[in-house]
């Protein structure tokens, strides 16, 4: 990770899973500490789940074709970077991380893209 911010108004930020569940969210407002998301911006390059799995380094070797769209609130403390070199993949998307629990998210309705 390259830094730490705070969110400075209400962003969202963008989860690809294998499962159409998300096991870091713990409540419908809530999500776990250690969670890797990435931006708005960043989630426009990924069209595919087996591409998710490359820019992100995930360590799955099925496609991340569930693509969370989550809210979260002004003032959540985030880590931010670029997804190094991982499980084989080769990474290089931005990736943000929770650095505590997050309480207060919005989660937005959840996209599948194609597996490759």
């Amino acid at each position: 990770m390259l830094g730490k911010i705070v969110l400075s108004k209400n962003t969202r930020l963008f989860r690809f899973t294998s499962n159409k569940k998300d096991h870091n969210l713990i409540e419908d407002d809530t999500i776990k500490k250690n969670t890797y998301l990435t931006t708005f911006n960043d989630q426009l390059f990924v069209n595919t789940g087996f591409g998710a799995v490359g820019r992100y380094a995930m360590p799955i070797p099925i496609p991340a074709s569930y693509k969370h769209d989550y809210t979260f609130p002004k003032g959540t403390p985030l880590q931010v970077g670029t997804v190094a070199p991982n499980f084989g993949q080769a990474g290089g998307g931005v990736e943000v991380k929770t650095i505590s629990q997050v309480t207060g998210i919005i989660c937005n309705p959840i996209a599948t893209i194609d597996d490759y």
